[in-house]
């Protein structure tokens, strides 16, 4: 009786911790589903990443270095690399390193940027 008790107590823990899980995963489709009949979905491309750009652009003046990025599928990579760092700067588990190092990730972003303009314009050409 004692072990039925004890194995009904770990399935109760065990339906717990899926009903935790389930309730997560409901709350991601309903933000996805509600992203998609906005018509703001891009597989490819984070929903923000164009706010988040325009901030950027703006904050370190780059509205000459960033123009047409939409268009640049290498800069594209760039920009949604960036943004996933920027974003582990923020929270209780950011380390104290991380702005210097997203900084430093921005600077070398900023001097690729040619290049993938060069090779952009070579291959539409």
């Amino acid at each position: 009786m004692a072990n039925t008790e004890q194995r009904l107590t770990e399935v109760e823990g065990l339906l717990a911790e899926l009903s935790e899980v389930l309730e997560g995963q409901t709350r991601l489709v309903g933000q996805l589903a509600d992203t998609v009949q906005r018509g703001h979905w891009d597989p490819d491309v984070p929903e923000d990443l164009d706010a988040w750009v325009t901030e950027l652009t703006s904050t370190y003046y780059l509205g000459d270095d960033l123009a047409g990025w939409t268009s640049n599928s290498a800069i594209v990579e760039e920009l949604k690399a960036l943004r996933v760092l920027h974003r582990s700067m923020v929270g209780p588990k950011a380390a104290a390193s991380t702005g210097v190092q997203f900084h430093d990730a921005l600077a070398r972003v900023i001097d690729r940027l040619p290049s993938h303009k060069q090779r952009r314009t070579r291959e539409t050409h």
